[in-house]
């Protein structure tokens, strides 16, 4: 095993946005680092909230002797002034602009780098060689505009007026591809864009000026081209500026767009189809590709998930008439997933809730199927064991 024969390093970027599987399979590896050179090398925010914050508590829980944590601190007022520098080659800028600018970043290098664009987009900054300078490199220089220009007070306000400046129809499509998610395929978003007077040679168009702005940037080419925005946070401001009404509609374009194009993969993308149902206001695709969902997660043992997805399926199945089958299937698949997460006395609680529903509904065998999960679960050793209960 390479690992074994040579020190290497793991990289793991934006750990924050993780899911509970992937959190999962890092923390399968931290005990590597006991037997192999092995360097685990780890990415996130502090937030305590996300998935990713685990890796954080269990490295330096468990393996302290190990772990080393490095914290990055805001930029110093100088080094803010010399990004500005470096992003600008060579800055000829107001005092009062660069005050604002270096006050209102808090020492965000992305608030920073954000500004400069909004500085350059709205016309605030130009480019211009100067006659004395043979190397020909770029000054930029400050407009009148710029000297009295008003930069907001949080990156959210800053992302949203570069958003507004936008054309319309460019705006539109940066919007759909907000829609789509953080990452996005070429070909959903020319299928979306097709309900519109837009050719593909327009859509090209509008992407070309969104790379050109470093709003996207392309992820890939092959197996099919892949563009995703360029910050996170850029794709979730982009989200906040569209109407609720025209977010429903959107997700539901998406999800259909999708089954169409990957009709062969939709076991693989349920999750996502799931999503994009449920926030499309379509309860019977986001049921059905919830339960493809956790079924997928469960044969794979990532059982966090699969109880995700399966709470969603019970939420829109619970809320339906569905059929008694479907029912057990859910609640069966959901509690035996605690099960074998050890979770046994929320499995029961999943079990009498089974029951419960069964009763309001008058379904003998639905309730019967719930006593039988109690029943086993009572009779085997765990912490709900009672003899007594289980007969």
């Amino acid at each position: 095993m390479q690992f074994a024969e040579r020190p290497s390093m793991l990289v793991f970027d934006d750990m924050h946005w993780s899911d509970a599987a992937s959190v999962e399979l890092f923390l399968h590896l931290l005990p590597l680092t006991e037997e192999i050179p092995l360097v685990l090398l780890c990415a996130l925010r502090p937030d305590r909230g996300a998935p990713g914050w685990q890796i954080k508590t269990a490295a330096d829980g468990e393996y302290h002797h190990r772990y080393t944590e490095i914290s990055l601190r805001p930029l110093t007022e100088a080094q803010s002034d010399e990004l500005v520098n470096r992003l600008l080659t060579i800055a000829d800028l107001p005092e009062r602009l660069r005050a604002a600018i270096l006050e209102k970043s808090g020492g965000n290098p992305f608030f920073v780098e954000e500004v400069v664009r909004t500085l350059i987009d709205s016309g605030a900054v130009v480019a211009e060689t100067r006659g004395d300078d043979p190397s020909g490199r770029l000054y930029w220089r400050a407009t009148s505009e710029g000297a009295e220009f008003d930069i907001p007070d949080n990156l959210q306000s800053l992302l949203a007026a570069r958003i507004d400046r936008l054309e319309e129809e460019t705006r539109q499509t940066l919007q759909l591809a907000s829609v789509i998610g953080r990452t996005f395929y070429y070909r959903v978003l020319t299928a979306m864009a097709s309900d519109s007077a837009a050719t593909t040679a327009e859509l090209d168009r509008r992407l070309g000026t969104l790379v050109r702005l470093e709003m996207i940037q392309e992820a890939a080419r092959l197996p099919e081209v892949e563009y995703k925005f360029r910050n996170p946070l850029m794709q979730e401001a982009t989200y906040q500026t569209i109407l609720m009404k025209r977010r429903r509609e959107f997700h539901r374009r998406v999800g259909a767009a999708m089954e169409t194009l990957f009709a062969e993969r939709l076991a693989e993308l349920a999750p996502r189809l799931a999503y994009h149902f449920a926030e499309g206001g379509d309860p019977e695709r986001a049921l059905k590709y919830f339960t493809l969902a956790g079924d997928a997660a469960y044969r794979l043992y990532a059982n966090k998930e699969a109880i995700a997805h399966y709470d969603r399926a019970l939420e829109i199945a619970v809320n339906g008439r569905e059929a008694p089958s479907q029912l057990t299937h859910l609640f069966t698949r959901k509690g035996r997933a605690l099960e074998l997460n050890s979770h046994f006395a929320d499995a029961l609680a999943n079990y009498e809730r089974m029951e419960s529903l069964a009763k309001e509904r008058g379904d003998r065998p639905l309730e019967l199927s719930a006593l039988v999960l109690q029943g086993t679960i009572r009779s085997n050793l765990n912490d709900q064991h009672n003899p007594e209960l289980a007969k």
